[in-house]
């Protein structure tokens, strides 16, 4: 992927990654989200957790059409994540 990081809050214990996307179509909840969005956050993540070792990696994913904010948890990630094979 080849992309950046649209808001990323960091503190000392923790992290939050929220990337914007600017699309009609609003996802009614994280199970909703498109296969392709979950992908790209979730090698933010990875990335994030390798760049921020011990400290907690959040994501979001924001829809400005709705507005939309939609947080993905650990679990709605993790068949995306780089490397993890189904």
């Amino acid at each position: 992927y080849a992309g950046a990081v649209d808001r990323l809050l960091v503190t000392d214990d923790a992290i939050t990654v929220v990337d914007f996307k600017t699309g009609r179509r609003v996802p009614q909840s994280a199970s909703d989200v498109p296969g392709h969005h979950c992908a790209q956050i979730a090698a933010y993540v990875a990335v994030l957790e390798g760049i921020f070792p011990g400290r907690a990696v959040s994501a979001a994913l924001l829809y400005t059409s709705g507005p939309s904010l939609i947080a993905l948890e650990p679990g709605d990630l993790a068949p995306y994540k780089p490397g993890f094979s189904v």
